[in-house]
């Protein structure tokens, strides 16, 4: 029998809805299949706008949020990102990856600790998993843990073993903890496997030079350029080892190669300004030392008053802020009496703890001690001008005449100095010498000494040591006194770390004081106490080369290493003079 009705069965409705169904389902795929092309082809823009699309007339999916995520992670959108990973995992709590990206989210967030416990939690799904250990040896870095992160580190290696990025993070870590070691043999490695690897040729390089090696910095660096590798800063790499081996004209020509692969590269301008400073070069060295304002740690301070560029001071007010170092900011201010001579009316931004040093020195100056933001008053004063104290040298002093007889230019507490005096030596029979032998700054194991290298100065039965070293020194003194016979008086009331100005009474009541280079050299050059500075034989560039003076400080007399680690030689020499008083 015909079915005459018009309608369509209810088998064929069936197979309609299941055939548009199916069509949907295509069209949702290819949607999806095109998003993804788009975002590897780095069209973010056009991937989010499909998946966005999908996701409003979807339910919530895991894949869907998964790759929207990585879209605005691909846009450095990592809060926005990590939003839709959480909703990918809230969905599927036990999902490894997912947990990765939010812990590599946090990582680019700077969320250290969530992004630890992130990568934990991917790692309890996938213990294997080499990514998520290297990353969390990352996170762990950043947060401090630093032995945690080198297991980390290892037990990626354990399942990707040739990883080049994770190898890398292993040799940076064993240099953070000084395990210079180690980390030469990770990237002799690196090299012996690909000796065009640019990045471990320019670690290993850092490496030697962190560990004073110059002679092997300058090895790898030749290394190197044997393998075919012009770079910049391998041969950055390069002049500055050359400079450090006293090879100044190939070390110039070095730094002048690296300029012309990169002109505007700050650390071969600074490494050349060092060179010039040398050699005395004094046009030169300033210029290049102007580099130093686009290289970490060095940051300009907030001031939008016009800087100083050489122009009449008469009655002009000038906004002059301190940088760097204690020592620093004390040696650039020899300059404020030149500044003075030519008119300015000078407000100082200073380090806190210098402020009543100075207010005494200099009190026509009104001296501001620093903060971490500068108060508005001083943003938004009508200064003049403003400059740094270490740019003051370009106009101030460009030949060694400009510096004058460099007298002394700080004032101690007189009253302070004399109670000091006779309590180091109330019988006034010894000549009292203040010691200082360590230093922590970035080049602190190039000039400093062990306290027991200067035995041979107990010898002079004459004298009084006083122990100028910041710091817990109570162990190597008590050696020393033991080994020697010898005291070094440690004043309890004095703590240099708190206040300058006591630490200055303290180096004023000296007769005479033998140190390193350090802070205490500074102070004491700039109260015109004599000064003995036992030097490397690359010293820090203030030091200039093969003088035995200082233009900076006319108390100042200089003991020069001959070669490398050449200590002996210049404790001699400081023996030899102090026979002579």
């Amino acid at each position: 029998m015909v079915n005459k009705n018009p309608k369509r069965s209810p088998k064929r409705r069936n197979r309609t809805r299941a055939n548009r169904k199916g069509h949907l389902q295509q069209q949702v795929q290819q949607q999806y299949s095109d998003a993804v092309d788009d975002y590897q082809k780095g069209d973010f823009a056009s991937a989010a706008e499909k998946i966005d699309a999908l996701i409003k007339v979807l339910p919530p999916a895991v894949n869907l949020l998964h790759l929207r995520g990585m879209i605005d992670f691909g846009l450095q959108k990592f809060p926005s990102a990590l939003r839709y990973f959480r909703q990918g995992l809230a969905l599927e709590p036990n999902n490894s990856v997912l947990s990765e990206l939010i812990g590599t989210s946090l990582l680019e967030m700077g969320e250290y600790q969530e992004a630890i416990n992130a990568f934990r939690r991917s790692l309890l799904g996938n213990s294997r998993n080499p990514g998520a250990l290297n990353s969390l040896g990352v996170a762990l870095v950043q947060h401090g843990e630093l032995a945690k992160a080198e297991e980390s580190y290892r037990n990626s290696l354990i399942f990707r073993p040739d990883d080049i990025k994770t190898r890398l993070n292993l040799a940076s870590l064993l240099m953070k903890r000084e395990n210079f070691v180690a980390a030469i043999e990770v990237y002799d490695a690196l090299i012996a496997d690909d000796s065009t690897l640019l990045e471990a040729y320019q670690a290993l390089g850092e490496c030697h030079m962190s560990s004073r090696n110059w002679r092997a910095a300058l090895k790898t660096a030749n290394a190197a350029m044997d393998a075919g590798i012009r770079d910049a800063e391998i041969m950055t790499l390069k002049g500055f080892s050359l400079g450090a081996l006293l090879k100044f004209g190939d070390a110039e020509a070095a730094l002048q190669e690296a300029l012309t692969l990169e002109p505007g590269r700050s650390s071969s301008k600074i490494a050349l300004s060092i060179l010039y400073f040398y050699q005395e070069k004094w046009p030169q060295a300033w210029a290049h030392y102007e580099a130093r304002w686009t290289s970490p740690p060095f940051f300009n301070r907030p001031f939008n008053q016009p800087a100083w560029s050489g122009e009449d001071l008469s009655g002009k007010q000038l906004l002059l802020w301190g940088e760097q170092g204690v020592g620093d900011e004390i040696m650039f201010a020899s300059q404020l009496t030149d500044l003075l001579k030519r008119g300015a009316r000078i407000t100082f931004e200073m380090e806190p703890r210098l402020v009543p040093l100075f207010e005494r020195s200099f009190p026509v100056i009104e001296c501001v001690g620093r903060e971490d933001n500068p108060p508005q008053a001083l943003q938004t004063h009508p200064f003049d001008f403003q400059i740094a104290t270490g740019s003051l040298g370009q106009f101030l002093r460009t030949k060694e005449a400009d510096f004058g007889d460099g007298r002394a230019y700080l004032k101690a507490d007189r009253h302070h100095v004399n109670l000091l005096k006779n309590r180091y030596n109330p019988t006034a029979t010894k000549k009292v010498v203040g010691l200082a032998w360590y230093s922590s700054d970035g080049r602190g194991l190039t000039k400093s000494i062990p306290l027991d290298s200067l035995k041979p100065l107990a010898q002079f039965t004459d004298i009084q040591f006083v122990d100028l070293q910041y710091g817990d020194t109570a162990d190597s003194r008590q050696a020393f006194e033991q080994a020697t016979d010898c005291q070094i008086i440690h004043d309890q009331a004095i703590d240099q770390m708190a206040s300058i100005d006591d630490f200055a009474a303290q180096i004023a009541a000296m007769d005479l004081v033998i140190s390193i280079s350090n802070t205490t050299v500074h102070i004491a050059g700039a109260l015109g106490v004599p000064t003995w500075i036992m030097l490397p034989a690359a010293p820090m560039q203030r030091w200039l080369f093969k003088r035995s003076d200082s233009p900076w400080y006319a108390s100042v007399e200089l003991f020069r290493q001959r070669k490398e680690d050449d200590w002996p030689y210049v404790i001699g020499q400081v023996c030899a003079r102090l026979g002579t008083l």
